[in-house]
């Protein structure tokens, strides 16, 4: 008979945090953790279907509806470097947010495990948001071309 990972993330989630609001998750998946010291929130998110996987999520940063390309270059700059693995970068256009996630496995997994699981996490996330912030753009004046380039001449 297969696990249900649904009702064994509920408990364990039930018995790190005390909470008794652990019902809820189990009907939408998703639920919101706070770690000491790390100051924001970590959802965790778990799909449907009983997936054999979790999600640990913090909101990065907001995303306005034009995406400077910037941006975009430097989240996918971002998502390659090594000390930020396994977790990645996630732009969500449609909820207008940033998102630093770290997909994660449950065979094997016990209740000791998630809880390092989730302190791993919440240090990466500290480590990513730095360099999230690092890889802003910087505001350019109106008009400005981009370092090296003509003006004019179109970008690869």
């Amino acid at each position: 008979m297969a696990q249900d990972y649904r009702v064994t993330l509920k408990d364990w989630i039930r018995q790190a945090t005390g909470t008794q609001d652990s019902d809820e998750f189990e009907q939408t998946g998703i639920t919101v953790l706070s770690i000491s010291p790390f100051p924001e929130a970590i959802i965790l998110a778990h799909p449907p279907e009983n997936s054999e996987v979790f999600i640990l999520a913090i909101q990065v940063d907001a995303l306005d509806a034009d995406v400077h390309p910037t941006l975009l270059r430097n989240v996918l700059q971002l998502n390659c470097d090594p000390d930020l693995l396994p977790g990645a970068f996630a732009l969500e256009p449609q909820e207008q947010v940033v998102l630093y996630r770290w997909v994660v496995d449950l065979p094997g997994m016990d209740e000791t495990s998630l809880q390092n699981v989730v302190g791993n996490f919440a240090v990466l996330a500290g480590k990513a948001l730095d360099a999230y912030r690092d890889a802003l753009p910087v505001a350019a004046a109106p008009g400005a071309e981009p370092f090296g380039q003509a003006a004019g001449a179109l970008r690869a």
